[in-house]
């Protein structure tokens, strides 16, 4: 069976969040086989150049305490960073694709899924080849250019249905077949459970200019398109037979206000945005060996 990284990155502001995420996750791992091979990849980031800790009335020792209960009996490769040496998401994800697993998944804190679902998304996976991505099935979203990935149940719901969705419901759906649709388009978001092979990685990459947070999945998505208008493979697939969605309804931290960020995360998502063109322009020279000469708006995944 292929390795697969589960890859999550935490803020203390989070944590309320992750708690859930790790309780629906355990009830997941119940329902994997001796052969499926799965490892988390947690990382709890206390950079303190991203929370004042000074102005916080929680500490960190609170929050390594809390995540090593929580992780604990999981396999995993998971880190407490506490340093000034993990910036985001976006590192994290780059870091967790140089290591050696056939395959990763990007999961966001405040996502709701049932039981069965992280199984039949390995299951799914396994007979897959090359460079592919998939996607499961959400909620209706902000706008109807992503009803090709919204579960049918949703369809009939009005535009950000998904502010008010009950991550219970999600929690508590039927078990039923869930199979693969192959598609043309692509539309994802980078932490709603997308799984990506090693093969896809290697390929197009998570450049370091974008930083510690924000646009890596703009770069993603454009570099595949671009890659697939000059006829390299890259599969996407959706998974259907199950949703998962995010958690709007107990969104706010449970810390209640206790901790206090510096808010550097607009500065380093323009700062990222600003470097995507760029990156796009060495990927097609690198992998297309041409001069793309790329801006965005040149392409729409």
């Amino acid at each position: 069976m292929k390795r697969t990284l589960l890859c999550i990155h935490v803020m203390p502001h989070e944590f309320g969040m992750f708690e859930r995420w790790i309780s629906d996750l355990r009830r997941a791992i119940a329902h994997l086989g001796r052969d499926d091979n799965l490892v988390l990849r947690a990382s709890l980031n206390l950079n303190p150049k991203l929370v004042d800790w000074k102005e916080s009335a929680l500490s960190p020792d609170y929050f390594v305490d809390k995540f090593l209960e929580v992780t604990k009996g999981i396999v995993n490769i998971n880190e407490i960073v506490s340093d000034e040496s993990l910036w985001g998401t976006t590192q994290q994800r780059r870091e967790s694709i140089a290591l050696e697993y056939d395959q990763f998944i990007f999961a966001d804190a405040d996502l709701a899924f049932p039981p069965h679902f992280l199984k039949g998304q390995l299951d799914a996976s396994y007979p897959l080849q090359g460079r592919y991505m998939m996607f499961p099935h959400m909620v209706r979203l902000w706008d109807s250019t992503w009803d090709c990935i919204v579960h049918p149940d949703f369809l009939c719901k009005d535009l950000n249905y998904h502010l008010t969705h009950d991550p219970d419901v999600t929690r508590a759906q039927p078990k039923q077949e869930i199979r693969v649709r192959q598609l043309d388009g692509l539309k994802f978001s980078g932490g709603w459970f997308t799984l990506y092979s090693k093969e896809f990685f290697d390929f197009v990459g998570i450049p370091e200019s974008l930083g510690g947070y924000g646009a890596e999945d703009t770069y993603v998505g454009f570099a595949s398109v671009i890659a697939r208008q000059n006829g390299f493979a890259i599969d996407t697939y959706n998974l259907e037979g199950v949703y998962i969605s995010e958690d709007y309804i107990h969104r706010d931290s449970t810390c209640g206000g206790r901790i206090k960020l510096f808010d550097l995360q607009k500065e380093m998502r323009d700062r990222a945005e600003k470097n995507v063109p760029g990156e796009l322009n060495k990927f097609a020279k690198r992998a297309l060996g041409k001069d793309l000469h790329f801006f965005l708006g040149a392409y729409t995944p």
